[in-house]
């Protein structure tokens, strides 16, 4: 159609130019260029447009199908973990096993200071306790909590508290445990979770036992490391 269009002007422009009419001539030549410049202009935003939107597309694409593997991968990991959570608490005699999850749900505006908050997002329970209700604990601050930040659960693998103790170290989480939990909590064994050298969550071993050399603190330290394992080897297939 646009060459059409051109040979339409360029007869025109001959015709004029044979019979002595330069002006007109002259007026078909302009007519022509801006007729070419528009249409070439509008050719070039139509075509950047198709482009823009089958790059829209394909990010679009590219983000769903990242967005379906990415809930694929952490349902099978998170299977692995709490199959992972229920042997090892059958074979560990407690009570529960509690997966906190540590992560930012905000920051300071001003200096940017990420804060530290979990979430309590699987347990593994005894048959004669009933469910803790974890959608309770969803964005809680780390920093409510002292034995998050008590000196001995900051600097050991496994640390190990009966509740007497928990009253004096953290009040707050004394309290919750024992308002959570259906059965009287005497110990508790916090084990801190690694993910590539940083602190990527936390479990929390809760036992009904009064005697602390009970506890088969070897399998409290495997079922650690199993699911550490089972973070890492599930990153890596992604």
């Amino acid at each position: 159609m646009f060459g059409t269009i051109l040979e339409f002007f360029s007869e025109m422009y001959k015709t004029f130019k044979e019979k002595g009419k330069t002006h007109l001539s002259f007026i078909i030549v302009l007519l022509a260029c801006v007729g070419t410049t528009y249409y070439l202009q509008h050719d070039f935003e139509k075509r950047m447009f198709e482009e823009i939107k089958v790059s829209i597309r394909d990010v679009d694409d590219e983000k769903k199908k990242a967005h379906i593997e990415g809930f694929s991968n952490s349902m099978d990991t998170y299977y692995l973990i709490k199959t992972s959570m229920r042997e090892h608490r059958e074979m560990i005699g407690c009570d529960y096993i509690l997966l906190l999850e540590y992560h930012n749900g905000a920051e300071n505006i001003a200096t940017g200071y990420q804060f530290c908050k979990f979430d309590i997002t699987m347990e593994a329970r005894a048959d004669s306790v009933q469910y803790i209700q974890i959608d309770e604990f969803r964005d809680e601050s780390i920093f409510k909590y002292d034995i998050f930040m008590y000196r001995n659960v900051s600097r050991d693998r496994l640390s190990y508290f009966s509740m007497e103790e928990l009253k004096n170290i953290d009040p707050h989480f004394h309290h919750k445990v024992e308002t959570a939990t259906t059965t009287k909590i005497q110990h508790v064994i916090t084990a801190h979770i690694y993910f590539e050298g940083h602190k990527a969550g936390a479990l929390l071993f809760l036992f009904s036992e009064p005697n602390i050399n009970k506890i088969d603190r070897l399998q409290v330290s495997n079922c650690t490391s199993e699911i550490e394992q089972i973070l890492i080897s599930q990153n890596k297939t992604k």
